[in-house]
């Protein structure tokens, strides 16, 4: 049998998450796994596992695993989220780009194991063998609330930044975004106009009945930190992104 295991992000292989899956299902299937994206290349290189993982292929992991649907039997996505809100927030984003998909397709998270396309079966034999809970959805989150997106995992002082410039602060758990007319306005982040005026171009602008907020146009995508980005910290421990905004652009899943 053909399994396709995707990667994502440089901490499911630092962690040594993605190993340990490689060598518990290479007993079982005949196992493809590719790096999604880019942020992980280097993880991949420096733990020596680029003859086992697949590094030529930069695409969002929704993308890769669509690609490698018709060839195998199972699918899974290994990632290494930093809570369980935000392991469930994007399995949720990648599982539903792939709602059409009929092959099961199981993610591991360093927290736990998440059953996805009617996957529960395999989910647990890898839940058991890794020694990971198994946590199985009962519904998908909302990920639109009257034209707003609501971005998971967010904690309340992490910068939140827009393609590499931080924008503001959030001030909650609670973060969203809604795009309207070709701008974003922001609940939950306290915005720095700086920030704002440097990545879009314009001033933010009160939203009515929240101080924290902010407009911009169609970002290309998201993420937060707890201080400013450098080169080796960019692919290292403590670093996440946020999904891409679904209504204007494309997503990190």
């Amino acid at each position: 049998m053909r399994c396709a295991v995707v990667v994502h992000g440089p901490e499911a292989v630092d962690t040594g998450l993605a190993l340990r899956v490689l060598e518990l299902l290479e007993s079982e299937y005949d196992v493809r796994a590719v790096m999604s994206g880019y942020t992980g290349v280097a993880a991949v290189v420096d733990a020596g596992l680029q003859g086992r993982i697949d590094i030529r292929e930069h695409h969002v992991p929704s993308v890769t695993l669509r690609r490698l649907a018709p060839e195998v039997e199972l699918l899974v996505l290994v990632n290494s989220a930093k809570d369980e809100g935000s392991a469930l927030r994007f399995g949720s984003i990648v599982s539903s780009r792939c709602a059409d998909i009929l092959v099961p397709l199981v993610q591991v998270d360093a927290l736990m194991v998440l059953p996805w396309n009617d996957a529960l079966r395999q989910a647990l034999q890898l839940a058991d063998a890794l020694g990971i809970p198994l946590m199985v959805p009962t519904r998908t989150p909302d990920e639109e609330e009257e034209g707003w997106r609501r971005l998971g995992g967010v904690h309340p002082g992490e910068n939140v930044w827009i393609n590499g410039v931080v924008v503001g602060k959030a001030t909650s758990e609670d973060v969203r975004i809604h795009c309207e007319e070709g701008r974003l306005q922001a609940h939950g982040i306290a915005l720095k106009e700086t920030g704002v005026r440097r990545r879009c171009g314009h001033s933010a602008h009160p939203q009515r009945g929240d101080p924290t907020h902010g407009r911009d146009p169609a970002p290309d995508s998201f993420s937060r930190r707890r201080g400013r980005p450098s080169h080796r910290s960019f692919r290292r421990g403590g670093d996440h992104h946020l999904p891409r905004c679904r209504l204007c652009g494309d997503d990190r899943g």
